[in-house]
């Protein structure tokens, strides 16, 4: 009799499964690859700084090692002056699997073209882990001929191929060496840069031949004003929305490289110079001053030796005084004496337009010396500027020797957050770079990690006043997968407040729709009336629609505790880890009708081993219970027994040390009960 009841009921689950699985889905659809891209957009609120990592899709390998990135550019590089460079090659391994490699794992530099061949080996690198190879030095480069570089792993263990080889063509072309043209705004009145402006004009005294300088004094902190900006408030007027800076003091380098606070950090001022001093240029601008009868005539030299991109390139000419002096102390500062102060444009802020052929030119303006100027302190400073990027590509100046010997300062007053100044309506200048995209590789797993080149391949960054945006952050890495480099946005130090920012990948390919999205970002709020926010589109279609799959603002965003200084995350808990599912993306399903509580899918794949997918839906919050069955009956696991929220779900349910075989699945909600059968298959 017992076993005639066992016999009823696997013959009445087996009705009931025959019944149930009469309404099926299409699978064609399920089992077909896709591809995504991401929008990381950011408002800013002036607040804290935001940083993002290890942007993944797809379930990590066993065990594999993947080439990440060289630090030598491909195609160009321009190189200062006719002197081969000496290069230092970088690369960085990571192991994107979830075990550790227990033997070696070694790294291959090549270029045949010059016979170099250099190695590093990497032992026990874990899940998980990126790390440096550093390669021997390379002083032979050749100048004007095309290198291929290739970089490989060799690995026993290693368990995929396809990222294994990275191979680029690059090219060193002599260029001109740089004058970097150094702005900077400010004002007496300012707290923050009263104590940090002496530390710009000893940089600029001992870099006096490669560097042109000068300082933007702004219109009103409070109500006190700046005398210096009483000289030509339209100008500085102008360079101040053409930039749209709304706080002091601010500076960069050839507007390519903002000058962080504090100024007196002589170790990061000297290096974010010589990183932009470091590339050549392909324009040359020379200028000669002379002094007649109360008149400037500047005589400004233009070689073009290489094609430039398309852009709005404008020649751009500056009087500027060396030192100014006063009788008494001004405004919050010690000081009587300014140096490289702004006086005046010409023709005018707006520049000349060129057309940028190789070749030579030649400009001649003249100007006369206001009364109120020193004549013998007066020179000029000429530089071309690409008004789509804002960027500078030479400067050149009509003074080649400092004035005054200044002095290094032992002591420095810490300043954190920029002084707001009352402006005017800023007008914005789009900028947008789209960095040149590689043929991606067929991979289950894909992943940036922003630990090579940035921006990644393929990737574009929008950002409309073309100075703070996106930019890689060393130190700082999120959780999924360690390393030394992520982004960030630097709110902290942003104070053009709602200004957006934008960041766009380029296309992952063979993305399943089992897949999950993920990616890891830190942030702490400064303070409560400062809101940043960052929003996340993704899109199927090649940038044609997008849906929002993330939006945090505020504290909602903050992953660490608030703070008045600038964020920086030094450990694993200041980070989160964001996921959504990918099938979410994906419209495959009709809407369920409110009289279905819910509906289970076939699992995928079946027959399976060792793992599968069981996805079900649920047309409104309900309790659920999720349970697998073999062929008698018997509970083998409970995979879900809980309250629910409405939506989609996907459950992985791995076979462990279960034998082959037929086995149920059993979903109970809202007094319903639906069974799908599978089979385990080893």
């Amino acid at each position: 009799m017992h076993k005639k009841l066992i016999i009823l009921s696997i013959f009445s689950l087996m009705l009931f499964i025959s019944f149930s699985s009469a309404y099926n889905f299409n699978f064609s659809d399920k089992s077909r690859e896709y591809s995504v891209r991401f929008a990381f957009i950011t408002r800013n609120g002036y607040g804290n700084n935001l940083y993002i990592d290890n942007l993944t899709i797809g379930e990590r390998p066993l065990l594999d090692a993947s080439l990440i990135g060289i630090n030598i550019k491909k195609d160009t590089i321009l190189v200062p002056g006719s002197m081969p460079p000496v290069i230092y090659p970088k690369a960085v391994l990571c192991n994107i699997g979830r075990t550790s490699f227990t033997g070696n794992v070694t790294v291959t530099l090549s270029i045949s073209e010059i016979g170099y061949n250099s190695s590093d080996t990497v032992s026990g690198l874990a899940a998980g882990q990126s790390q440096y190879i550093t390669f021997d030095s390379i002083s032979n480069i050749p100048l004007s001929q095309h290198l291929n570089i290739v970089t490989y792993i060799s690995s026993l263990e290693d368990s995929l191929e396809y990222n294994d080889t990275l191979s680029q063509k690059t090219i060193f072309l002599p260029a001109f060496e740089r004058t970097v043209l150094l702005e900077e705004f400010t004002h007496v009145f300012s707290p923050a840069a009263a104590g940090q402006d002496k530390f710009l004009d000893i940089f600029s005294n001992v870099n006096f031949n490669r560097v042109s300088s000068v300082r933007y004094h702004t219109g009103i902190i409070n109500t006190a004003f700046d005398s210096m900006y009483l000289d030509n408030p339209t100008d500085i007027n102008n360079r101040m929305n053409y930039y749209s800076v709304t706080s002091v003091p601010f500076a960069t380098f050839d507007s390519k490289v903002i000058v962080p606070l504090p100024y007196a950090n002589t170790w990061i001022l000297d290096s974010l110079f010589n990183l932009r001093n470091s590339y050549g240029s392909p324009v040359s601008v020379n200028v000669v001053d002379s002094n007649i009868s109360g008149n400037i005539h500047s005589s400004i030299n233009i070689n073009v030796i290489y094609p430039l991109p398309p852009g709005d390139y404008r020649l751009r000419l500056m009087a500027v005084q060396r030192r100014v002096q006063f009788k008494t102390k001004q405004g919050l500062t010690d000081d009587t004496i300014f140096y490289d102060v702004f006086r005046d444009m010409f023709p005018d802020s707006a520049g000349i337009p060129l057309t940028l052929n190789p070749g030579s030119y030649q400009y001649n303006i003249n100007y006369p010396i206001s009364p109120s100027w020193t004549d013998s302190l007066i020179y000029s400073i000429a530089f071309i500027q690409n008004d789509k990027t804002k960027e500078i590509l030479n400067s050149g100046k009509g003074r080649n020797f400092v004035l005054d010997k200044l002095q290094r300062i032992p002591k420095w007053q810490e300043v954190f957050k920029a002084d707001f100044i009352n402006r005017i309506q800023s007008r914005y200048y789009s900028y947008s770079y789209k960095s040149p995209s590689v043929k991606q590789d067929t991979t289950t797993y894909n992943f940036e990690t922003f630990e090579g080149v940035y921006p990644p391949a393929g990737w574009e960054q929008k950002n409309d006043d073309g100075l703070y945006s996106f930019e890689p952050a060393f130190g700082a890495n999120g959780n999924q997968l360690t390393g030394l480099i992520c982004v960030r946005i630097p709110f902290y130090d942003y104070s053009n407040i709602g200004a957006i920012d934008t960041l766009i990948t380029s296309d992952f390919k063979n993305v399943s729709l089992f897949d999950t999205i993920r990616f890891d970002y830190a942030y702490a709020q400064y303070l409560s009336t400062y809101i940043d926010s960052l929003t996340v589109m993704a899109s199927i279609d090649s940038g044609n629609t997008w849906t929002k799959i993330f939006s945090k603002s505020g504290s909602l965003l903050s992953t660490a505790p608030s703070t008045t200084l600038s964020f920086f995350p030094v450990t694993a808990s200041q980070w989160k880890t964001f996921q959504y599912p990918f099938s979410e993306l994906i419209d495959l399903f009709p809407p369920l009708n409110p009289n279905v509580v819910f509906e289970l899918d076939q699992n995928y794949p079946n027959p399976f081993n060792p793992v599968t997918k069981i996805n079900y839906r649920l047309s409104s919050d309900n309790y659920v219970t999720l349970k697998i069955y073999d062929i008698t009956g018997r509970v083998i696991k409970v995979l879900v027994n809980e309250y629910k929220q409405k939506g989609r779900y996907t459950i992985d349910f791995s076979s462990g040390t279960l034998p082959s075989g037929i086995y149920f699945y059993i979903m109970t909600a809202g007094g319903t009960k639906e069974a799908r059968k599978m089979i385990i298959l080893k």
